[in-house]
């Protein structure tokens, strides 16, 4: 990958391996709490929430994780908390009781414990990275980063952002919402069967107010925007207006990679085709939601037979 980044792009990529946890997304779901919100689509029992006991274990786990991908040549890891994973789940574990449940303190434990494993498991020149959901866009108390009328509340996202500079994190990655439950809000589309509650306008300029507000509260972290596949031909234009205007350092894309790998490359050599762009049909999100392989079910022919096959 190294060697095809340099002689096809004439770039040296950086490699970041992400660690997750994914919690109700797993297959034999693991939960921190009941909440009927998520319940709706995926029903559980109370046999599926995870012991205090078994919590105990994951940073170990992560240190260890971490260490291979430092012997593996990653120049970073990244310990990721969003989208209704195990660790985003425990910052809305209002009603659980004992350590890792309750105040602010305990429900931010297990995300802090296992950053200050990694930290202290890899090298001093490897990065320090995290992917965060600043809101669930839930509302509370099912919810983290919103109000009880599911509006955007930045008073606990903005204490937990400073515990993660404090021990370390170099990077975030923004992110909002939920993709199983509410995927208007970090992947907004153009068409598709699920009806969107909202304009993809709305989902748009709500991650460039939250990354804007991270940005301005946090100035020395660096902050990696995201949602920005749906722009399509716009893409490269609408990436360029934010970094100057400050709302953050790097933009990141999802989609769009699934979509048109190589359009970074042919950016860089002036052969950009808007044609291969991303649709933001969201095919590849219902693949993900219907637990395959995500993956371009418009241009890429063995995703686009997947998804005839879970249509039929």
């Amino acid at each position: 990958m190294r060697e095809i980044a340099q002689n096809e792009c004439g770039i040296s990529p950086i490699f970041i391996l992400q660690l997750t946890h994914s919690g109700r997304q797993s297959i034999t779901p693991m939960i921190a709490y009941r909440n009927p919100v998520y319940e709706e689509k995926r029903p559980v029992t109370d046999e599926n929430i995870v012991t205090d006991e078994y919590l105990d274990t994951l940073p170990e786990k992560y240190a260890a994780s971490a260490c291979l991908a430092v012997e593996a040549g990653f120049d970073g890891v990244d310990v990721k908390s969003c989208h209704g994973y195990l660790f985003q789940e425990f910052l809305s574990a209002f009603d659980r009781e004992g350590r890792y449940g309750g105040s602010f303190a305990n429900r931010t434990r297990l995300y802090l414990d296992c950053v200050r494993a990694v930290k202290k498991a890899i090298p001093d020149n490897i990065l320090l990275t995290t992917r965060l959901g600043v809101s669930d866009m839930v509302a509370k108390p099912y919810g983290f980063g919103t109000t009880e009328q599911n509006e955007l509340d930045f008073t606990e996202p903005d204490m937990l952002i400073e515990k993660l500079v404090a021990e370390g994190v170099q990077i975030l990655n923004v992110t909002i919402g939920n993709p199983y439950y509410n995927p208007h809000v970090n992947r907004p589309y153009r068409k598709g069967g699920y009806i969107a509650p909202e304009p993809a306008k709305a989902g748009l300029e709500r991650f460039e107010y939250v990354e804007k507000h991270v940005k301005e509260t946090f100035p020395g972290l660096l902050v990696v925007g995201s949602g920005l596949s749906y722009y399509r031909e716009d893409l490269m234009e609408r990436s360029e207006k934010q970094l100057r205007a400050g709302i953050c350092d790097m933009v990141g894309y999802g989609r769009m990679w699934l979509a048109y790998p190589m359009f970074y490359r042919d950016h860089r050599k002036g052969t950009f085709d808007p044609k291969k762009c991303c649709l933001a049909c969201s095919k590849c999100t219902e693949l993900m939601r219907a637990k395959q392989v995500s993956g371009c079910a418009v241009f890429n022919e063995y995703y686009r037979n997947l998804y005839k096959e879970l249509q039929k």
